[in-house]
């Protein structure tokens, strides 16, 4: 952690206070000037408050308002400072912005201090105000109240009143007080906190009939010196407060006997220090360089960590990568050495080439024709529920692809004198030529078979044939049914039985048929 140069600046002289792990360490050392440091602490008589309202205004409009306003105030310093402080509650058409505004009325007797610490290029923090600071130690020892009085001793300042209404600066002025004997300086504090009620009330912060918290802070033995002078009443309240007790609350570990509250505001202003009061740029133009060093020096120690990491990480999964990659490579090895003991000891070595390429070829024929009927069957069968009269003899499959034959008979009926062609025409057969062999994408079945109980009349079995092709059609997967024999009219013949001339009716082979029937593929 980088230590800190803390300076107590007053009108005589420079205070330089040590900064160790946290805390004030070790007695100050107070400088000529031409040292320089890091955080300057102001405690001026020359520092005079001014209460006012700005318009509120917002962004660049009220930096723009704040400057011009301290340049109207202040107009013989660059040494101003203006904060916020809320809003004006006792307008109701404009609620303005109500600041307080601060400067250094004699700029000279600190410019000299900051054109050393300039032109040594050292790195200026900023110019902080004691009595602005003071609101950091009301808040440490919890002492904020609607209307507050601070009351402490420097080292070489005097006494300083600062007012506070809540959290908030109101006003700040400091007294001289020669004599440090007990008594004396009671009856000073008596007689200087009299004239800081009268310029309160005459700022109008605290009317007469307001209530009033005075916390004083100093030595035991100046303490018990001031309590009997000063008396509570109904609008004043006191609270004495011993310099050593406070150190404790903001984390001074050594003791303090004298009543000085220096210690109290420099081990604030180390620890917490706030928002930079009076310093301008230019002055704080190396402190600003050195804070953006370092915050690049931590981005790039943050991204060195991080690529550290990702490479780290990388380099575990490549790692883990590799080691599985050589195990694999190890099972692969291991695999095909028991592969080629296998293939040595069962692979005949005197094989032909061309029972290799039959074997190939024919497994590749069963892989392509591995579809089976069952689904046609299914079909076909539940056609033949609806026509008992129909007997299949013979069914043929044939897969997609199939380099079967399947004859097509061009001449369904023998010449009988009845032309099967005009008997198709009246019965209102389906029929369409088929090519012959046939070799489709289609999956085929050629179904043969008989018609029964049609007792030779032929119109009567082409109905009922008819009937079983249009049941197979109406199913989507049928993509043609097609007619290569149909039954055909049977011819009455004589035949003497002893003496008596008969006819025979010839049915079951003038009632045969044979039609295929066209199956699309999945």
């Amino acid at each position: 952690m980088w230590e800190k140069r803390l300076l107590f600046l007053t009108k005589e002289r420079l205070t330089a206070y040590p900064w160790h792990k946290g805390s004030v360490s070790g007695p100050p050392r107070r400088f000529t000037p031409d040292e320089a440091g890091f955080y300057i602490l102001i405690d001026l008589i020359e520092e005079e408050f001014r209460n006012q309202t700005i318009p509120f205004v917002l962004g660049w409009d009220r930096w723009i308002v704040s400057q011009r306003r301290k340049a109207k105030v202040f107009p013989t310093t660059s040494l101003s400072h203006l904060v916020h402080q809320g809003r004006d509650k006792n307008k109701e058409e404009r609620r303005d912005s109500i600041v307080l505004i601060s400067g250094i009325t004699a700029p000279e007797l600190i410019l000299p201090w900051i054109e050393i610490i300039i032109n040594k290029q050292a790195s200026l923090a900023g110019l902080y105000s004691l009595p602005m600071t003071s609101t950091l130690l009301l808040k440490v020892l919890k002492l904020q109240t609607p209307s507050t009085l601070l009351v402490s001793q420097q080292s070489v300042g005097g006494i300083r009143f600062s007012y506070f209404q809540g959290q908030h600066l109101k006003m700040s002025r400091m007294a001289q007080v020669p004599n440090l004997q007990p008594e004396a300086y009671a009856q000073q504090v008596l007689s200087e906190l009299e004239k800081t009620r009268n310029y309160l009330n005459s700022l109008r912060l605290v009317p007469r009939d307001q209530s009033l918290q005075v916390v004083i802070l100093s030595s035991p033995a100046l303490l018990d010196a001031i309590k009997p002078v000063l008396p509570e009443s109904a609008t004043l309240k006191c609270q004495f407060l011993s310099v050593e007790a406070c150190a404790a609350k903001t984390g001074i570990k050594k003791n303090i006997t004298t009543p000085f509250s220096d210690s109290l505001f420099i081990q604030l202003l180390g620890k917490r220090p706030p928002k930079n009061h009076y310093a301008t740029l230019t002055m704080i133009r190396f402190f600003l360089v050195r804070r953006l060093r370092l915050a690049l020096y931590g981005a790039s120690l943050v991204t060195f960590l991080i690529v550290c990491g990702l490479s780290l990480e990388n380099f575990v999964q490549g790692w883990k990568y590799q080691q599985e990659r050589t195990q694999l490579e190890a099972i692969l090895e291991d695999t095909n050495k028991k592969y080629r003991n296998i293939m040595d000891q069962h692979m005949p070595t005197n094989m032909d080439p061309t029972d290799i390429k039959k074997m190939v070829l024919l497994l590749d024929q069963l892989q392509e024709h591995k579809d089976t009927p069952r689904k046609a069957m299914i079909l076909i069968s539940q056609a033949l529920a609806k026509y008992p009269d129909i007997y299949i003899k013979k069914f043929y499959w044939f897969g997609p692809g199939s380099t079967q034959n399947i004859t097509f008979n061009n001449n369904p009926a023998p010449n009988t004198g009845k032309p099967s062609a005009n008997l198709l025409q009246n019965t209102n057969i389906r029929s369409a030529s088929v090519p012959s062999p046939l070799k489709t994408e289609f999956k085929t079945v050629r179904i043969m078979g008989n018609m029964t109980n049609a007792h030779g009349e032929a119109s009567t079995a082409l109905i009922s044939l008819n009937g079983f092709m249009d049941t197979l059609l109406a199913n989507p997967i049928v993509a043609q049914v097609t007619p290569d024999h149909l039954p055909t009219p049977s011819e009455k013949k004589q035949v003497w039985s002893g003496k008596i001339l008969s006819q025979e009716v010839k049915t079951e082979e003038d009632m045969y048929f044979s039609i295929i029937v066209k199956f699309r593929l999945k």
